[in-house]
């Protein structure tokens, strides 16, 4: 019996000793998977930290890009200030001539002088409305809202159509509707003022015998989507580049930056909630800008 309860005796201990043993190991294995939480729970903040720094580093090259992009297009718009200033201004100096001659022929009669200073007013307010235009087309928006596609593609037209006057390319709208979309009016200006000298310059560049852009404005109720379209006959984009032409930086110009049509797919599926794309027609390219529709009321 006495040593019967000795090997009990030492058979308790034995798993006494291994009770502790074991306890202690999952005591220890507990504090290393605390710390493993604590420590995963750091880098999460630090990865979290990372990204938002790393998501606001991208918005904000994005905005500099952007601006890059309208002080780029500033360049052009002056000469489009300077097209759609010479018809006036040539008016203008043909009205003081007469003046000139009416006075020294002394045919200069009060009913002459007030109908030569009401042209002139005109011809004034006339650059007056293209300086506005300018101005607001610079401006860019602040707040998402509901705006006319129809209008905002004709205000770019309004802006660039001199331009194309001047080097004898055919630009117009084609329609059937219009439509309500949500954005930033201004930004969709920018971009489609961004596709119409992208076709200009290819047009300019290829030189078909009668150069053309067609805009055309469609709503897809299926899709829920109003789709501007630009076509143009300038020899379209060679196919070995077109998935890379909104890349940034990527230019097929010799004089290009390369930030357009990435600044313009920027705004319109970053910030616009759109689609942008590109494809080959016969004789040149289509690009399509698609945004949701706005609520009807």
């Amino acid at each position: 019996d006495i040593t019967r309860r000795k090997m009990i005796e030492e058979e308790l201990q034995t798993k006494s000793a291994m009770l502790k043993q074991e306890i202690n190991q999952r005591i220890l294995t507990q504090e290393e998977l605390r710390e493993k939480q604590e420590q995963m729970e750091m880098l999460n903040r630090s990865l979290c930290d990372q990204v938002e720094r790393s998501v606001a580093e991208l918005r904000q090259k994005d905005q500099v890009l952007i601006s890059q992009g309208r002080q780029a297009a500033m360049g052009e718009m002056i000469g489009n200030i300077a097209h759609q200033w010479r018809q006036p201004l040539n008016a203008l100096a043909m009205l003081i001539t007469n003046l000139q001659f009416a006075g020294r022929d002394g045919d200069l009669s009060d009913e002459y002088l007030e109908e030569s200073a009401a042209t002139a007013h005109r011809l004034i307010q006339k650059m007056s409305t293209t300086i506005n235009d300018f101005r607001d087309f610079f401006s860019p928006d602040k707040v998402m809202t509901t705006f006319s596609a129809l209008g905002q593609i004709r205000q770019a037209i309004a802006l660039v159509e001199s331009g194309f006057k001047a080097n004898n390319i055919a630009l117009s709208v084609e329609t059937e509707e219009d439509c309500l979309v949500k954005g930033f009016p201004n930004e969709y200006s920018q971009v489609l003022l961004n596709l119409l000298g992208n076709a200009k310059d290819a047009i300019l560049q290829h030189r078909p015998d009668a150069g053309r852009v067609v805009v055309r404005l469609a709503v897809e109720q299926g899709q829920g989507q109003g789709v501007a379209r630009v076509r143009d006959n300038g020899g379209g984009v060679p196919e070995k580049i077109i998935d890379k032409i909104f890349d940034p930086y990527f230019s097929t110009k010799s004089m290009g930056t390369g930030i357009g049509l990435y600044m313009s797919k920027t705004i319109i599926e970053r910030y616009m909630h759109g689609i942008i794309s590109v494809r080959n027609i016969e004789g040149g390219c289509e690009f399509s800008v698609a945004l949701p529709l706005a609520e009807q009321p």
